[in-house]
């Protein structure tokens, strides 16, 4: 759960990797064992109160992981009220607290989340954004006993569709 717009595809780009890499049906030795998970990237705060109802009280068995960015490159006070107090907050403040409050809140039911905090978007800290989550699938591959580097579900409907294709371009 990335907060920032700037880092909302790379939830959809793990999301694909892990699904690619890590959901198979057998391990090195050809055993079943279906193996993988179901990833749901989310946007803090945009998908946060819908998603926090799931991770807060359905069942224990995610792992919540934050990305922030400390030094964010947009500035914009907001008007706020709580009580009998108003006054102005800075939107990267507020983003923020919003997901230390998600994260608190989650730890207050025994429920695992971690955070990664990233110094600012930039093409050197994107860039090892993805290569950290890059290797952390081919460690999982492999403590799984999988192969994370091929794709053989991907196989099955690419062969399926090129004998549909095929068969269009004949006139069948």
């Amino acid at each position: 759960m990335p907060y920032g717009d700037r880092l909302n595809s790379f939830g959809r780009w793990y999301a694909q990797l892990m699904a690619e890499s890590l959901g198979k049906a057998k391990n090195r030795q050809g055993e079943m064992i279906h193996y993988g998970r179901t990833l749901v990237p989310s946007l803090g705060t945009t998908d946060m109160h819908s998603m926090t109802q799931e991770h807060q009280e359905g069942p224990n068995n995610k792992l919540i992981q934050f990305i922030t960015v400390q030094s964010m490159d947009t500035s914009m006070p907001v008007h706020c009220q709580e009580g009998n107090i108003t006054g102005t907050v800075d939107i990267g403040r507020i983003m923020k607290t919003a997901q230390r409050a998600n994260a608190e809140a989650l730890a207050s039911e025994q429920r695992m989340s971690c955070h990664i905090a990233l110094p600012a978007v930039t093409p050197r800290t994107i860039g090892g954004l993805f290569y950290f989550f890059m290797l952390t699938v081919a460690y999982e591959g492999g403590l799984a006993g999988i192969n994370a580097f091929d794709q053989p579900g991907v196989e099955t409907y690419k062969k399926i569709m090129h004998s549909y294709l095929k068969g269009y371009m004949s006139g069948k």
